[in-house]
């Protein structure tokens, strides 16, 4: 979950006005007002966001969340990394069965 309080808090000690701020990360005035609001930024716009208040994009979630976000991440990739596995695995065994069966029947070996 975004920390809309310290976006609002770095932008005030920024240089910044909402104007300027809104439109080096790329939204209208109110797109900015209204993301800020709900905490709704694509990850592209808190980049742009930390780039331009000089923090870390880490410091734009709120703790909890963040430590949360990090798992979810780690979970998608591990289960992304094991639907691959088990796929190339299944391939492989299919290769191997049908090898046997090959030379159960006689038929000479694929390479």
């Amino acid at each position: 979950m975004v920390d809309t309080e310290k976006i609002r808090k770095l932008l005030k000690s920024s240089r910044y006005t909402q104007v300027e701020f809104a439109e080096r990360v790329g939204l209208s005035e109110q797109g900015f007002i209204k993301a800020l609001r709900i905490g709704d930024f694509r990850i592209s716009q808190l980049s742009k966001i930390a780039e331009n208040l000089n923090v870390d994009i880490t410091e734009l979630f709120i703790k909890d969340k963040l430590i949360q976000y990090q798992s979810e991440n780690k979970k998608s990739y591990i289960k992304r990394r094991l639907d691959s596995n088990l796929q190339e695995l299944s391939q492989i065994i299919l290769m191997i069965v049908e090898s046997e069966e090959d030379r159960e029947n006689g038929k000479p070996e694929k390479i």
